[in-house]
């Protein structure tokens, strides 16, 4: 994909990949930072707020298992280059 090696137009799709996927109850995006991991290499971080009042710890590791999994797919199945680092905070 020529275009996605273009960084705006890769950011801007990406940003709408990310926020097309539907959110748990109880969970809001906060910000997408795009820049290099631990290793060097290329990366999207995510985070996530949380009202942790509405779930039990169980539930909450199903939901954020769930969306992290609808993150990676859409983004490899779009052939981003980025892997995606997922963060989730208590709302404040």
């Amino acid at each position: 994909m020529a275009a996605l090696s273009q960084p705006d137009v890769q950011e801007t799709v990406i940003r709408e990949i990310v926020t097309s996927i539907p959110l748990p109850e109880g969970i809001k995006l906060q910000r997408l930072e795009f820049r290099n991991d631990s290793t060097g290499d290329p990366a999207l971080f995510l985070t996530y707020s949380i009202d942790e009042s509405l779930k039990s710890d169980d539930e909450w590791v199903q939901d954020f298992s769930a969306l992290t999994q609808a993150t990676r797919r859409r983004l490899r199945d779009m052939d981003v280059p980025l892997f995606p680092y997922p963060r989730f905070v208590a709302a404040q």
